[in-house]
């Protein structure tokens, strides 16, 4: 899919924890959180280890290691309750679609082909997917997965809130929002995630 020409670079936890500081932010920077480790990019930031990178992959042998159904489920979980916990510590109330690339026949017939496949489905009944349509956190999770599983690709803002993120290939979020960097390391590492692993 082509990315937006204007992009250049569930289960809740609570945050109780964690706070905003509204001083110290990077504006208009994108920060990468992925499931990949530091130690697997060599200097070039190239992602070298031997890992998975879609759902397609399961069943697959990776470092010795059949994915699973479960593994790759997990995985996902940790991505999508990662955007939640962002959208909370920003007392984000939805995300917009922004921009969205979709072939609804075509991910219709996704959706099927997974769940005959790998027994993965979508729970739930989708909204209807056009640019504009707001998401809250009780419906974003299903849409995430979407994402997650290459079946469209859009860009999600909330603006009031100056958040802005989507998903590229190979499992990379990038998320823009004015989160200090502590707080969202905070977050990411609570999900078991790494935030800008190429530094």
């Amino acid at each position: 899919m082509v990315l937006n020409k204007w992009i250049k670079e569930g289960k809740f936890c609570s945050l109780e924890d964690f706070t905003i500081t509204p001083k110290n932010c990077m504006d208009d920077i994108f920060h990468e959180i992925v499931k990949y480790a530091p130690s697997g990019y060599n200097k070039d930031g190239i992602y070298t280890s031997d890992d998975w990178t879609s759902i397609s992959d399961i069943g697959k042998s990776f470092n010795g290691k059949i994915l699973s159904v479960k593994d790759y489920l997990k995985v996902e979980e940790q991505y999508v309750n990662t955007v939640l916990m962002i959208m909370s510590a920003l007392d984000c109330e939805y995300l917009a679609i922004e921009y969205i690339e979709i072939n609804q026949d075509k991910m219709a017939n996704d959706i099927e082909i997974y769940r005959k496949k790998y027994g993965v489905s979508i729970t739930g009944t989708l909204p209807k997917l056009k640019k504009g349509t707001r998401l809250s956190r009780i419906n974003a999770p299903n849409v995430l997965r979407l994402c997650l599983r290459e079946l469209c690709y859009i860009v999600f803002s909330c603006k009031s809130k100056e958040l802005e993120l989507y998903f590229s290939y190979d499992y990379y979020l990038n998320v823009k929002c004015p989160i200090d960097r502590n707080t969202l390391s905070q977050i990411v590492k609570k999900n078991n995630l790494y935030l800008d692993p190429r530094g």
